[in-house]
């Protein structure tokens, strides 16, 4: 369990880098710094961690259903359950299901970079866990939704049986999720320190 919640929380790290503070050099105008740079940055992190994700789901997948030779039991079902209400749940309400899911994207990027770039503040172990702790609680208890997560959850839910298509997923979640955690950490957070701290640093030396 341990294992798992530190693996998440390294993934969320690099995540809200991607989307909440590497644009920021962009904005600030930091040298080699080029919208194309920042899209290949984008583009590597997330082939990286639909690789981990995929490959992690796969070894689960497998101790869930005895090396894919039984059907999953309760647990395997609940991921089979979660995995189907969150792609086809949101499809059988059409642009209003898409439109609620890029929002639960938004929600979910907000709480997730502040939770990271809390914990960047105290100075203390206690505290740093404090200030990480209770945003990305609120991002699972009201069940936003998160690219990196969504890479593990699906390919799970298929391997395990679940009855919806890659281009379920990536229609109905992974593409609206994406774009929302973009929203969230990039304008909510990562504009937000700009806009409020950016101007206040001592000028760059040349």
């Amino acid at each position: 369990m341990w294992a798992v919640l530190v693996m998440l929380m390294a993934a969320l790290k690099i995540v809200i880098v991607m989307f909440a503070l590497a644009p920021l050099a962009l904005f600030d105008k930091r040298a080699n710094i080029t919208k194309s740079v920042i899209l290949r940055n984008w583009l590597l992190v997330a082939l990286g961690n639909l690789i981990g994700a995929v490959a992690v789901a796969y070894l689960v997948a497998l101790t869930f259903i005895m090396n894919f030779s039984v059907e999953p039991g309760a647990v395997g079902q609940a991921f089979i359950k979660a995995s189907t209400a969150r792609s086809l749940g949101f499809a059988e309400h059409g642009v209003d299901g898409w439109i609620t899911v890029f929002v639960k994207g938004i929600l979910c990027n907000w709480m997730v970079c502040l939770g990271v770039v809390g914990s960047m503040t105290p100075k203390s172990v206690g505290g740093k866990t404090l200030a990480m702790w209770f945003p990305i609680f609120i991002f699972f208890a009201l069940v936003f939704e998160h690219a990196v997560v969504n890479m593990y959850l699906f390919p799970l839910g298929m391997m395990l049986g679940a009855e919806f298509t890659i281009m379920d997923w990536l229609t109905w979640n992974q593409l609206p999720v994406t774009l929302g955690n973009i929203v969230g950490g990039l304008i909510f957070t990562g504009m937000a320190l700009y806009v409020t701290h950016a101007k206040t640093l001592p000028a760059k030396q040349a």
